[in-house]
């Protein structure tokens, strides 16, 4: 299934501000170190490694470091860090709530088999689909942030907020509306075939949708002359 359309990645046409060439020169962590690609890069695999080594006990730290601190989530109880510290790998059968929290433990895990989905990576892939004008996407269902530019929950304000990118606009009639608990397995489905394809690592994927969120929702804003503080 296409979703992303070929030129974001090869950053042309439309999307000749994008690209997965440059990316190395777009790709900032917003708050806590690593902030560089390859910064990044290289704790992604730093902590695989730490974690196929591990105790359960030492998982679960790792979890939680990644979850609170590189992440910058805090409001998972204990309980929650623990349960996703032995989440099963096996499969790809995984439920919606909890997907921007859980799935940065799977991304370091095993990063060339799973990738984060947050509410920025979100906003990205309904935004790239909104630019290429397709009649018949793939709606994927937004999730809390606080990013004033793709979506601050708390104010109102950014691309999630928008009555127009909402999920009963008129833009979106005729695309599918998978059921929340769909949703992760199919985003997957999706990274896992584009970066075949592009002969790409899987997470170098993920890194692009999340560095570009805020710069692809100001594009798609501006293609359908709407504001979105």
């Amino acid at each position: 299934m296409s979703v992303v359309n070929e030129h974001y990645w090869q950053g042309v046409g439309l999307f000749s501000d994008f690209g997965l060439d440059s990316l190395p020169n777009r790709f900032r962590w917003p708050k806590n170190a690593p902030e560089s690609y390859l910064e990044t890069i290289s704790l992604k695999h730093r902590l695989k490694a730490q974690w196929a080594q591990g105790s359960r006990i030492e998982r679960v730290q790792i979890a939680d470091e990644v979850i609170r601190d590189w992440g910058g989530i805090k409001g998972n109880r204990r309980s929650t860090i623990e349960r996703y510290a032995d989440l099963d790998t096996h499969s790809d059968e995984f439920v919606y709530k909890g997907v921007a929290s859980y799935s940065k433990v799977l991304g370091i895990i095993d990063p060339l088999k799973f990738a984060i989905l947050d509410a920025r990576v979100v906003v990205s892939l309904n935004a790239i689909q909104l630019i290429s004008d397709k009649e018949s996407g793939v709606f994927f269902p937004y999730l809390s942030g606080r990013n004033k530019v793709t979506g601050d929950n708390a104010n109102k304000r950014g691309f999630s907020q928008v009555d127009v990118f909402k999920k009963n606009s008129h833009l979106f009639r005729l695309w599918s509306k998978p059921k929340k608990n769909n949703v992760y397995k199919l985003y997957l489905d999706i990274l896992r075939s584009e970066a075949r394809k592009l002969n790409q690592p899987l997470y170098e994927l993920e890194m692009a949708l999340f560095a570009d969120a805020e710069n692809l929702a100001l594009m798609c804003a501006n293609k359908f002359k709407v504001s979105l503080c």
